[in-house]
């Protein structure tokens, strides 16, 4: 059987247009900041910096690891973002207690204990504690962990 080809060993596409690409057919220059979308498709667009050298990107401004295989889009950030910039979808007020929201738009209080929405509606919610860092997660009651990225949406458990 052969290896499975890696995207950041592919040279970076030498032309890129203004739409929307998929990492299987054009890759970006190293280091270019993106708009991107990412598995479920339903969560909101957001930016990221693409890492050739972790085949994946570092989202927002707490740069998160995000593999390269959950990106279903991506393009060249409008001209003028800034990585720092707040999440297109940030709320400024708290969300009410009871709503379900993307994690990188709002993430959790330290160690806060929540319902995990994963990938879909047709998966039950689980509870979960929020694990923060540069590859953050939910805590399963099992001992598994959840990575940020496979969970569709949270809320507060109490």
């Amino acid at each position: 059987m052969a290896d499975t080809p890696d995207p950041a060993s592919a040279p970076a596409s030498p032309a890129i247009g203004p739409g929307w690409h998929d990492f299987v057919n054009v890759l970006p220059p190293a280091d270019a900041l993106l708009l991107i979308r990412r598995i479920p498709e339903d969560i909101p667009a957001c930016l990221a910096v693409w890492a050739p050298d972790y085949s994946g990107l570092l989202v927002g401004a707490a740069a998160w690891y995000l593999p390269w295989f959950c990106v279903t889009r991506w393009r060249i950030a409008p001209p003028g973002s800034l990585i720092s910039d707040p999440h297109p979808n940030a709320r400024r007020t708290p969300y009410p207690k009871a709503m379900w929201r993307d994690v990188h738009a709002a993430e959790p209080a330290h160690e806060a204990s929540l319902w995990v929405r994963r990938l879909t509606l047709d998966a039950s919610p689980v509870r979960a504690t929020w694990v923060p860092g540069p590859t953050p997660y939910f805590a399963l009651a099992s001992g598994w962990q959840l990575p940020w990225f496979a969970a569709w949406q949270c809320k507060p458990a109490s």
